[in-house]
């Protein structure tokens, strides 16, 4: 960047939204890296569960609903549940 091009410092606060649309206006957030920037932010993610899509006959839906109230359980969990011991019960 020569000495012409040189970027104006980023004030360290603006006195209202006002000041603030009028810097923005006139410059080009790319010459700002550092405002926006994420300080110590960090991420983890332990995805160990998988939804899957499944038709089911609505008149089923509606037993599931029923049933996973009744039980006090959430539908998915009760489908998961009755697959697991159908299968295990399988031959």
């Amino acid at each position: 960047m020569s000495k012409e091009e040189r970027v104006d410092p980023l004030p360290d606060q603006f006195a209202g939204l006002e000041e603030a649309a009028d810097f923005w206006g006139g410059h080009d957030t790319a010459d700002y890296p550092e405002a926006f920037e994420a300080e110590g932010v960090q991420v983890e993610a332990d995805l160990q569960r998988r939804h899957f899509e499944v038709e089911v006959d609505a008149d089923l839906v509606e037993e599931l609903g029923r049933r996973a109230h009744q039980l006090g359980v959430p539908v998915p969990r009760l489908v998961s549940d009755l697959l697991r011991r159908q299968l295990l019960l399988a031959p």
